[in-house]
């Protein structure tokens, strides 16, 4: 009971991070790096990792997905080294920016488009990316608008 009562409890802090939820959208919360994202309602949510550092949301139609998780940035390393290594070889980048505490690469691979965004939370990195085919841009164009704008949030 009193289980049931802790989750109650968690999932109102969570959503009432998310007061305003777009409608369409869900609230995922990583309990273990405590961050939320939202994402479409209409994504099949993957199973969570088994380490807790995130989680995967597919397209029915395996047109697109997304992905969220959380890592400890290397002691020692720098938000600008790990831009550098998010551009991967192989992958042709069409948009790529560094600020502050997070970053944001695009582009694309294997005939699919994607879209990298890491945030920088003291030692965290926090990272949403998109895959989709190319005829499904209209659509992530505006999930990734949707989802980026309060990415990560519930977090203090």
């Amino acid at each position: 009971m009193k289980k049931h009562l802790l989750t109650l409890l968690i999932s109102f802090i969570t959503l009432g991070s998310f007061a305003q939820t777009p409608q369409g959208y869900s609230v995922y919360h990583n309990q273990r790096f405590d961050f939320c994202v939202l994402y479409p309602h209409t994504f099949t949510k993957g199973i969570e990792s088994t380490n807790g550092d995130g989680r995967s949301f597919m397209m029915d139609n395996g047109a697109g997905r997304m992905l969220v998780y959380g890592a400890w940035q290397m002691p020692g390393k720098s938000l600008k080294e790990d831009y550098a290594l998010a551009q991967k070889s192989g992958e042709k980048i069409t948009y790529k920016a560094l600020f502050k505490n997070s970053y944001v690469v695009s582009g694309i691979n294997k005939g699919r488009i994607f879209y990298h965004k890491t945030v920088l939370r003291k030692d965290l990195l926090i990272t949403v990316s998109f895959d989709y085919l190319p005829g499904e841009k209209k659509r992530f164009d505006q999930i990734i608008k949707t989802v980026t704008k309060s990415f990560p949030a519930c977090n203090k």
